[in-house]
């Protein structure tokens, strides 16, 4: 009789243990639930998106979604508060052309500088490395903390985390990794240093 009564309490546990299982909900992918919440569900892989655009697969894990220009940066910020360990950043700015959307790509937190490294963001025509870039961006990083808030095969944008005790400087070395942002853009670098100040970030761009 005890053995049965034990027999009966050995089923009704493991009954249990499966019941447990069976309702125990499966894990998302943490990337599916940011691709829902923030576009829809609709996105790609990092790598086969940039396989697509570059020819180059940058082997790190993560996604890309469209995200209109006006909200972009607005995103940016909601996907870093809401998964602390994500790293979202702009992989190809379409400035509202043709109303096209900005991609935004998001991975796992991860050294900003690698990041450069493995995208290959260079300038193949103006003959600027991506060791020459990430050098410049380390050594900017040096004068004053940036935050690298956009990367794709041939451009840079970072913020600056604080003030720069020296915005000449900072400016200097901008324009001297990339030139094209003053010989297209800003035309002087007195007026490149003011618009670093006005809107506390840098755009560096290559052929």
């Amino acid at each position: 009789m005890k053995i049965f009564r034990k027999l009966i309490l050995l089923a009704v546990a493991v009954s249990l243990a499966a019941i447990h299982v069976s309702c125990r909900a499966p894990k998302q992918d943490p990337f599916v639930v940011m691709a829902k919440k923030y576009s829809g569900g609709v996105h790609l892989s990092l790598d086969d998106y940039y396989f697509e655009a570059n020819g180059i697969k940058p082997g790190i894990k993560g996604i890309v979604i469209e995200i209109g220009q006006e909200n972009a940066g607005i995103v940016m910020e909601m996907i870093t508060t809401d998964f602390v360990f994500s790293m979202p950043f702009r992989i190809e700015k379409n400035y509202g052309k043709d109303d096209r959307k900005d991609k935004v790509a998001i991975i796992e937190m991860k050294d900003q500088f690698d990041l450069v490294k493995a995208l290959g963001t260079r300038g193949k025509e103006d003959g600027v490395d991506t060791s020459s870039i990430v050098k410049a961006l380390k050594k900017i990083n040096t004068l004053v903390k940036i935050r690298i808030t956009g990367a794709g095969s041939d451009f840079v944008e970072f913020t600056f985390a604080a003030t720069p005790s020296d915005w000449t400087a900072v400016a200097a070395e901008c324009a001297d990794i990339a030139p094209n942002i003053i010989q297209y853009g800003t035309g002087t670098l007195k007026v490149l240093e003011e618009e670093l100040r006005q809107y506390n970030k840098a755009v560096l761009w290559w052929f």
